[in-house]
């Protein structure tokens, strides 16, 4: 995916993962373009989860994470065991939706997912796809990104 993107993309979409996964992303695609010229921009899926504390964010999260079948996730690790990209991480949050949206890590109150989406403007990523269920990311934030 990273030489294709930089011999022929405009636009490179990223799972969701850690500032660190998508900053070696990204860095990557770039010192892969400098061989053929191009300039890659970077967008990014996720799912946020926005809550009035972090403490109240994390504590859904984990209660989503009990509810992962178990066999089901040794299955998946299994099948992608080796894997590079997407599905390559193995911690719990990347299986809470098929595209690691959560694994971008936007949970918390509104003030740590302002800061978190500022980390990720930092690193490159101009453009974000998001999950809109969360209505109380929907109501605060989401204005004031696209306001």
């Amino acid at each position: 995916a990273i030489a294709m993107a930089a011999a022929r993309s405009d636009w490179m979409f990223l799972n969701g993962g850690t500032p660190e996964r998508i900053e070696s992303v990204i860095g990557r695609v770039r010192d892969a373009c400098l061989a053929t010229g191009r300039t890659v921009r970077f967008a990014l899926y996720a799912a946020p989860l926005v809550r009035r504390t972090d403490a109240e964010a994390w504590a859904e999260i984990d209660a989503r994470i009990a509810t992962i079948d178990r066999g089901l996730a040794e299955r998946r690790r299994a099948a992608t065991g080796g894997a590079e990209g997407m599905w390559a991480s193995d911690e719990d949050l990347s299986l809470l939706d098929t595209n690691e949206g959560y694994a971008a890590r936007l949970i918390g109150s509104p003030d740590t997912v302002y800061e978190r989406l500022e980390a990720y403007r930092a690193l490159g990523v101009e453009m974000l796809h998001f999950d809109t269920r969360d209505a109380l990311f929907n109501e605060v934030i989401l204005p004031e990104l696209v306001g």
